[in-house]
């Protein structure tokens, strides 16, 4: 499985960077660019999820905060 894999992969950069003959070199060069492409990505899109989720939070927790204040106001009266 490991090696189909291999090979398949070979294909496609073969094909991506017209390689007539592509050393082993720079396929995994080719490779492990385009994993650490994949992983940047993944780390952004993390990111961004958590700062959304933060924002949540934190627009969660002021709205509590209001509600409250305005529970005690009314209870003053």
């Amino acid at each position: 499985m490991q090696k189909n894999k291999y090979y398949l992969y070979l294909k496609i950069i073969r094909k991506q960077f017209k390689f007539k003959k592509a050393s082993s070199n720079q396929i995994e060069h080719s490779f492990i660019h385009s994993e650490i492409q994949q992983l940047n990505l993944i780390i952004k899109i993390e990111g961004k999820i958590l700062k959304y989720i933060q924002r949540l939070l934190k627009d969660k927790l002021k709205f509590k905060f209001k509600q409250k204040k305005w529970v005690k106001y009314q209870d003053k009266e």
